[in-house]
């Protein structure tokens, strides 16, 4: 059996809280793309999808929530 100090077991507990947090990341951001893209079309340019990849869970989430009632892209992102 392998021991591992607890230097080596923090670091393994950081890395596998940034691959999850990571792993969400990428998740919100999917579906976010795949609603704009949906709902709004070629409305969905490059500037919004770009947005998209550049902002944070909490934001993805919010986004994700405005995308449901909002008439126009620019209504999602404002």
């Amino acid at each position: 059996m392998a021991y591992i100090t607890s230097i080596e077991q923090l670091g393994l507990e950081r890395g596998m809280q940034q691959g999850v947090q990571q792993g969400m990341k990428q998740g919100e951001t999917a579906i976010l793309n795949r609603q704009l893209q949906r709902k709004f079309g070629e409305e969905f340019t490059a500037i919004y999808r770009k947005r998209v990849e550049e902002a944070d869970v909490d934001t993805l989430l919010d986004w994700s929530e405005q995308v449901l009632s909002a008439r126009s892209i620019d209504e999602v992102f404002h």
